[in-house]
């Protein structure tokens, strides 16, 4: 999943930002999201309110259209 949000950045530039946590280091932020599985992913908007949460991976076609969903539209497409 990190190949894939790294993508993802570099297709939205400064649009979004990626925050990629290490459960077993980051105990804190694990509890006050309520991760119990990883991977889990949270999208917040712009408020910090959250807009979307998948708990498993997320294919970039996925990622793509929640973030647009969103308003975020990507500044290139992925290459196939």
């Amino acid at each position: 999943q990190a190949a894939t949000l790294k993508e993802v950045e570099a297709a939205c530039g400064d649009r979004i930002f990626v925050r990629m946590v290490n459960v077993a280091k980051e105990n804190s932020l694990v509890g006050a999201y309520g991760v119990e599985m990883i991977p889990t992913l949270v999208f917040f908007d712009e408020t910090g309110r959250e807009r979307f949460r998948k708990v498993g991976p997320l294919p970039y076609p996925e990622i793509r259209d929640q973030l647009a969903r969103m308003g975020v539209k990507a500044l290139k497409e992925k290459q196939k």
